[in-house]
């Protein structure tokens, strides 16, 4: 009430009426506040302004594809079982492979056949890596010698055999079994 005088002595009367305490209305009659339509914001999209360096694109053409001959160099067997070594299934339970082919437009292919038979397990790994290829020993057809391969996938979808690694193995039951499947 003393602002209310102060304000009034220094200033017309209008104002110190208008300074007065609101008279307290019914519930019923009050309405929300809100902010007039111009006071509220809306929400617009800002372009992505434009970079001065180029984007890659996927425009065919536009990376040259390595040669088979860059393929095989670029491709380095790191890893594999030893040629004709038995291995024994209460010993060890997977058969590990590892390989390095850095080649960004490339695959490799991973194929563990057993011997005398027509299909076998198949990897086909995309991309660029080393690539460390555990194959459990149960996933595999069971005691018996086995033909594995290691190649890098060309330009025409296929399995460079020019450069691939291969060798064999025995799966065995037991350590003292290793002569009773010869590898062919």
């Amino acid at each position: 009430m003393l602002a209310g005088l102060l304000l009034a002595a220094c200033g017309s009367s209008e104002s110190a009426s208008s300074l007065a305490p609101p008279v307290d209305t019914p519930a019923a009659t009050r309405r929300p506040f809100t902010l007039p339509p111009t006071w509220t914001p809306t929400w617009t999209p800002t372009p992505i302004p434009p970079t001065a360096t180029p984007l890659p694109s996927n425009t065919p053409g536009s990376t040259p594809m390595p040669s088979d001959a860059d393929r095989c160099a670029a491709f380095v067997m790191i890893s594999h079982p030893a040629d004709g070594a038995p291995i024994a299934i209460n010993k060890f339970r997977a058969v590990t492979f590892i390989w390095n082919y850095p080649v960004v437009a490339g695959a490799s292919l991973l194929a563990v056949v057993r011997a005398g038979s027509e299909g076998g397990e198949a990897l086909l790994v995309p991309g660029p890596d080393t690539v460390v290829a555990t194959i459990p020993l149960r996933a595999l057809a069971g005691p018996g010698a086995y033909r594995w391969t290691v190649a890098p996938i060309g330009a025409d979808g296929q399995p460079i055999q020019a450069c691939a690694a291969s060798g064999r193995f025995a799966l065995v039951l037991r350590p003292r079994e290793e002569n009773r499947y010869p590898i062919p």
